[in-house]
């Protein structure tokens, strides 16, 4: 008899129709502050900063065995900017270490006494230390699946500069940072500067000078620097993900002039990068038409390509799904209407950072009362992609498979199983097994969850070999790990 493969439960996603409003089970962190970061571990837990509302520093919290650890205060925090130029950014290590860089206040309209200086810290307490001296704004950390560390800042004052310009990146070793370099056809400023990295240690770049740039970094080089969001307007704070596939998917807020220079947030954007191209187009999918202020879409996808695009509008945390990988979505729907006042514009907030945690997207905000929750979408049931270990469909029931189809209300015949589909949900009729076991189709080959492929392969064979671990695309200017 085949015996069922319990480590992993695969189950069909449950996504939401059009318009339909998602159930939300709310956990509060017992934490209060504001511009939460989520980053998923490679030990199966996950990472949170904030900006501490009362100690007026950068805290740091992990999730782990369902439960919050303490808090801890990044050390010498406490000159950490509050405003849009330098809010902190993080990445876990290989080792499930966090690693944080944050800048202070950007003040260049004072030439004589500009504030200068990039903190950082290793995870280690009191191991803080400033890595670079002179001005910088918008500040950007990613560490790839090898440990390699980038910084990247969108303005940045260097040696010989008469004025800070131009988006540069280094590369650090250990806690030293290296020399930065620009990147050619750069414009002279930028902004909103994010990392994302995928599962094949690609590290994804995103900013934006009016239009959105996108760069990738493949472990040698960058590649030529691409521009999003070409239509008439302005787009603000970009946010990258990484599926499984390897695609990198960026959201962006678009703001239009509506009349005598008043300019306001009035779309949601969002596209996909896909067999060569950005998906519908450069100018993205119109995700919503803002009625009120709001922060770029983040998203996250499971292993099938179900993606979940999280943004707030006003008071709301607005849900869009998309079940074909980002090509289109279906209506989006308000899901809470408790957001604390200061997500109405993208000036005060950063995206809401949405992510995928113990089979649920998740998503974290700071709630009206100041503290930060976190909403977990109970109806939205993502797939998870097998440990190429066995085979992940139900067991047998008492009978083999005849191996034409799945499973059914009749009784099996005597013959082995071919292989060619796994058992369905529907139990057999319970009749002992014939004398013929299955036969020995145990191994996925990737293409699809729980497709046999005759027990030749021990990993799944998708476009890279995994770790023998589930595959997530994790949002929020986040990582692709094994959870």
């Amino acid at each position: 008899m085949k015996k069922p493969f319990l480590s992993v439960v695969f189950v069909i996603a449950a996504l939401l129709p059009a318009g339909a409003f998602a159930q939300v089970e709310l956990n509060p962190t017992g934490f209060s502050g504001t511009y939460p970061r989520v980053q998923a571990a490679p030990d199966g837990s996950f990472h949170m900063i904030y900006f501490s509302d009362s100690g007026g520093d950068i805290r740091h919290a992990r999730f782990a065995g369902g439960a919050w650890g303490s808090e801890t205060a990044v050390p010498q925090s406490g000159n950490a900017s509050t405003v849009k130029y330098n809010l902190a950014s993080f990445a876990v290590d290989p080792g499930s270490k966090p690693h944080v860089v944050w800048g202070p206040g950007a003040n260049w309209q004072d030439i004589s006494n500009h504030t200068r200086g990039v903190g950082y810290w290793n995870g280690a307490t009191g191991a803080q230390r400033e890595i670079f001296d002179d001005y910088t704004e918008y500040v950007a950390l990613g560490i790839n699946t090898a440990g390699r560390k980038l910084f990247a800042s969108a303005v940045i004052l260097l040696p010989g500069d008469s004025a800070p310009s131009g988006i540069a990146w280094a590369e650090m070793s250990g806690d030293s940072l290296g020399g930065f370099t620009r990147f050619d056809g750069a414009d002279h400023e930028g902004k909103y500067v994010s990392f994302c990295v995928g599962s094949d240690g690609t590290l994804h770049l995103v900013w934006r000078w009016r239009y959105v740039r996108y760069a990738k970094f493949d472990g040698n080089a960058w590649n030529a620097v691409e521009r999003l969001a070409t239509s008439d307007g302005s787009a603000e704070y970009p946010s990258c993900s990484v599926d499984a596939s390897g695609n990198p998917h960026v959201g962006w807020l678009m703001w239009q002039d509506t009349g005598g220079g008043t300019w306001k947030p009035t779309e949601i954007r969002y596209a996909v990068h896909k067999n060569g191209s950005w998906r519908p187009s450069t100018d993205g999918y119109l995700l919503q038409s803002l009625s009120a202020g709001g922060t770029s879409p983040t998203a996250a996808s499971d292993a099938l390509g179900n993606v979940a695009a999280v943004w707030s509008e006003g008071s709301r945390l607005m849900l869009a799904v998309s079940t074909d990988g980002g090509d289109s979505f279906g209506s989006p729907s308000a899901v809470r209407t408790d957001l604390k006042p200061g997500y109405d514009t993208q000036f005060s907030q950063p995206s809401v950072p949405v992510f995928v945690y113990d089979g649920k997207f998740q998503a974290i905000y700071t709630r009206s009362d100041g503290e930060l929750v976190r909403a977990v979408f109970t109806d939205i049931v993502v797939v998870e992609k097998d440990a190429g270990t066995d085979d992940t469909g139900i067991g047998d029931a008492g009978v083999s498979d005849s191996g034409a189809a799945e499973d059914g209300s009749n009784p099996d015949a005597t013959a082995g199983d071919t292989g060619e589909l796994p058992d369905s949900a529907l139990p057999d009729s319970g009749e002992p097994d014939a004398t013929q076991a299955d036969a020995a189709a145990a191994k996925d080959t990737g293409t699809k969850p729980g497709a046999p492929d005759g027990g030749t392969l021990s990993k799944d064979t998708g476009t890279r070999t995994d770790s023998g671990d589930f595959e997530y695309g994790l949002g929020c200017g986040c990582a692709t790990v094994g959870l």
